[in-house]
Formats: structure tokens, C-alpha cells, sequence
């Protein structure tokens, strides 16, 4: 915590903009810092993240959630990333656009479902799904 002045703040860290935020005067800003810091420790943020890298409100997801759709097919993302903004299971197979196998193959590449959830959902066996993900060229 180099803002704390607990060790020695590195050259390219800034945190004149940080303390700023507490108080025009250094010495109250770092208190007041340190206070803050401290009351957050007990915070569970690793429980709240979703997908992996999102922490906040319902509203700031869905508004986050966007940005992440634009990358959704991106498989370089981890799997529990592109959890974070997928569609439901219920949204992605029930489009009358594609073929049931084309939604699947959507459904566990793009969208990172489980082969397992697919086939729950569709009343299916997960080793059904297996076979029409290789049919459709998945290397799953």
C-alpha cells in the first residue's frame, strides 16, 4: 500500500490524485487515506467479482456488459471472463435465426457454457452435445 507511506511510493506511481480526494492537506489526506483503506480490508471482493473481472452494481454491469459483448467471441479471453457478459442459455437457443447445433456450438464457444449446462437446458445428454460439437469442428 505505497499511498499508506508504509514503503516507498515507486516513480511512476502518482498519488497526488488519489489523496487529493481526501483532503487539500497532505498529512490529513494520508489519514484520511489510511482510515479508508483500512474500514474496505473487510470487504469481500473476490465473492462479488462476476465473470472473474467485474465488481459493482447491477446497473454498472449491464452497462459494463456492452463493451464486453462487442469481444464475445474472443476465445483468447479466459472461459470465467466471457462469462461475465454472456447471454443466457434461454436467449442464445431459442433464436429462430440458426440451427439448434450451429446455437450449440455458439452457445460453447462464444459464450463459454458448459457442455454439462447445454445439455440440462436443451433435455439432453452432455455426451450428445459432445458429439454435435465435434460435428460442428469444436476441438473441445
Amino acid at each position: 500500500m505505497p499511498t499508506l507511506g508504509e514503503v516507498a511510493v515507486p516513480d511512476f506511481l502518482s498519488t497526488g490524485l488519489i489523496l487529493s480526494q481526501f483532503s487539500d492537506n497532505e498529512v490529513n489526506a494520508r489519514e484520511a487515506y489510511r482510515r479508508f483503506v483500512l474500514e474496505e480490508v473487510s470487504t469481500e471482493v473476490w465473492q462479488e467479482l462476476r465473470g472473474g473481472i467485474l465488481v459493482g452494481s447491477d446497473d454498472f454491469v449491464k452497462r459494463v456488459t456492452g463493451l464486453f459483448n462487442e469481444k464475445a467471441g474472443d476465445i483468447d479471453f479466459p472461459r470465467e471472463q466471457r462469462k461475465a457478459a454472456r447471454k443466457s442459455l434461454k436467449e442464445i437457443l431459442s433464436r429462430a435465426n440458426a440451427s439448434r447445433d450451429e446455437l450449440i456450438l455458439e452457445a460453447y464457444v462464444i459464450h463459454a457454457y458448459r457442455q454439462r449446462e447445454i445439455g440440462e437446458y436443451l433435455g439432453i445428454s452432455r455426451s450428445r452435445v459432445t458429439q454435435i460439437l465435434r460435428e460442428r469442428g469444436s476441438d473441445n
